[in-house]
Formats: C-alpha cells, sequence, structure tokens
C-alpha cells in the first residue's frame, strides 16, 4: 500500500511539474546594451503604444512577431541613446497633472479596445505598467523636438516609426549593441499571470 500511495505521489509530482513547465509566465527576448529585455516588456511597451497612436484593436500574433520584435528592438535602440545624451533624459520630469491628464485620456481610449482591454484585465497588468509607457512616450517627443528633428507643432506618435527610419537614426545607434536571446524570434504566447 505504501509503495503504491509512493509511486501515484510521484506520478502526480511529476505531471504538475510536466504541466507547470508548459506555461510560460515570461521570457527574456532582447539586450541593449546591459539593459534586458522581456517578451511581458514588449506586450505593456507596444499595446499601450497601439493605444497611445491610434492603432488597430489587435493583439500581438505569431504571423506578425518578427515586425513587432523589430520595432520593440528599434524602440528600445532609441531609448539607449537618449539615456546616453542624459541632458534630455534627466531634465525631464512629468508633472502630476500632465500625467493625470494623459493617463485619463489613454484610459478613456482604452475603453474602445476590447480585445487589448480583455487581454490587459487577464495579464494582470498595473497603473504603474501604464504609466512607464507614457513616460516613455513623453521621452521621445521632447528628445525629438527638442533635437529639432520635428517641430513640436508636426510631432504625431502616429509618425514615430517613421522618424526611427531616417538617417540621423541609424547613425544614432550605430555604435549601440544589442543581441537577441536564443529563441526571441519565435512567439510564445504567456501566461497570465498577476504581479
Amino acid at each position: 500500500m505504501k509503495k503504491n500511495m509512493f509511486c501515484l505521489f510521484f506520478i502526480l509530482l511529476v505531471s504538475d511539474t510536466y504541466a507547470a513547465s508548459n506555461e510560460l509566465l515570461n521570457r527574456n527576448i532582447l539586450q541593449v546594451g546591459s539593459a534586458d529585455y522581456t517578451q511581458r516588456d514588449l506586450e505593456i511597451y507596444l499595446l499601450t503604444k497601439n493605444v497611445i497612436v491610434g492603432g488597430q484593436d489587435k493583439l500581438i500574433t505569431k504571423a506578425e512577431w518578427p515586425l513587432w520584435l523589430s520595432m520593440y528592438k528599434d524602440n528600445m535602440l532609441f531609448f539607449t541613446v537618449v539615456n546616453d545624451e542624459s541632458q534630455f533624459y534627466g531634465s525631464f520630469q512629468p508633472k502630476l497633472e500632465y500625467m493625470k491628464e494623459r493617463k485619463k485620456l489613454f484610459y478613456g481610449k482604452l475603453k474602445s479596445y476590447k480585445k487589448i482591454s480583455s487581454y490587459i484585465k487577464k495579464q494582470g497588468w498595473t497603473d504603474r505598467n501604464f504609466e512607464e509607457v507614457l513616460v516613455q512616450m513623453e521621452i521621445l517627443k521632447l528628445y525629438l523636438t527638442r533635437k529639432n528633428i520635428v517641430s513640436e507643432k508636426n510631432f504625431s506618435f502616429k509618425n514615430l516609426e517613421s522618424y526611427l527610419k531616417e538617417p540621423w537614426f541609424k547613425e544614432a545607434v550605430a555604435p549601440k549593441v544589442y543581441r537577441f536571446y536564443e529563441g526571441a524570434d519565435k512567439y510564445v504566447k504567456l501566461k497570465g499571470a498577476k504581479f
């Protein structure tokens, strides 16, 4: 009887461990300089950005993964450039009232994004996740306008990717080092989890 109980316990333990190993909560996908970025970072950043720019209500899919990954890499390379030029990044302190206004605008837009809203709830993302992206987007805007790459009047978050295709960007990121982690080129669905 003890032997049978032990075997049953061992089988249950192994099957639970196997099932848990097939559910991925997060993974490293990109390293820029000394900063590591995860798939969850990518999803939070790009889906929040998608709502900000008024993009389509769609999730990141296996078919479009290479495009999303490339876009994220370019944006994180850009943040490395901004961080290196700290006179722009360091001087940017968003005012509390301004950020409240930006958050309110974001949540107002998010209501019309049913797929993204549902995914956000399932993943357990928090206010803090969105605040970080909103601040990052404002830093990008500040950098681009202060460097006279685009005027404040003509700036649009919708055009951000086109700004990053221009020669100044290629020159700025040329000395930056980045690498993708093994397996990053393949899309993996993350299990929802609250952190």
